[in-house]
């Protein structure tokens, strides 16, 4: 008993090494579901609500047009770092084994004033891999998948609807945070229906809004929103004006 005692702490300290090597790329845990999708000649298995099914080229293809493609190459199903470029989205995509897809909605994706495109946080999404062909007598008629329904996140932005200030509608008045190396703006509904109403600049690594004085001579508290985009992933925030 004293010499179990004894090596306790080792043990411990063996384990917790053992934790703290955990990729930090990789979630915990992830739960796929395998889908046997059969080609349009032998069954025609849609993916999930994406419309997307196999064509006899060995294609994924879209039925309805509503989502696109991007080619995640290697990833894992369980790794949360690497980001989708957008820019490579297609609608249809050649299908490898041993391969990795994302798949988003054509309708959640936003276009920055620079022209390129971010999904915002907490939007679902597929990760879907290719494990192996589906074959009979030497014919393929299918693939193996596996894949997950995620949301997209950030280590680095601000949660969705965060809340990043209040200022009074006069000269001199403004909102400051700190946004990611190389983030992009864009505005909000509101903001662009009723015309130039702020001066909004990213500068030396801060988002500044600054008030172009406006009034209709009412007294309120006005909510207003925007997009701050990093890489291919944007966040919508709020602030507030009182007239």
């Amino acid at each position: 008993m004293d010499k179990l005692l004894k090596l306790m702490p080792l043990m411990l300290l063996l384990f917790l090494a053992g934790c703290s090597s955990k990729n930090d790329d990789e979630e915990s845990e992830v739960f796929s579901t395998t889908l046997n999708m059969m080609n349009e000649d032998n069954g025609k298995t849609l993916f999930e609500s994406t419309g997307y099914y196999i064509d006899n080229a060995g294609n994924f293809t879209s039925e309805y047009g509503y989502w696109c493609i991007v080619d995640a190459g290697n990833t894992s199903l369980s790794n949360t770092k690497w980001q989708a470029d957008l820019e490579n989205r297609v609608r249809t995509a050649a299908v490898q084994y041993n391969h990795s897809y994302h798949f988003f909605r054509n309708a959640d994706l936003i276009e920055f004033p620079s022209g390129t495109f971010a999904v915002p946080l907490e939007t679902d999404f597929y990760k879907l891999r290719v494990e192996e062909p589906i074959k009979e007598n030497g014919v393929t008629k299918g693939a193996v998948v596996k894949f997950v329904k995620s949301k997209v996140s950030s280590r680095t932005l601000p949660a969705k609807g965060s809340v990043i200030g209040s200022m009074v509608n006069t000269a001199g008045s403004k909102i400051e945070i700190p946004v990611p190396k190389g983030a992009e703006y864009c505005e909000g509904e509101k903001i662009k229906s009723i015309g130039n109403i702020f001066d909004i600049q990213i500068n030396d690594g801060k988002l500044i809004i600054k008030p172009n004085y406006w009034s209709d001579g009412s007294s309120r508290r006005e909510e207003f929103d925007l997009y701050i985009r990093q890489g291919s992933i944007c966040t919508k925030v709020l602030f507030y004006v009182v007239s």
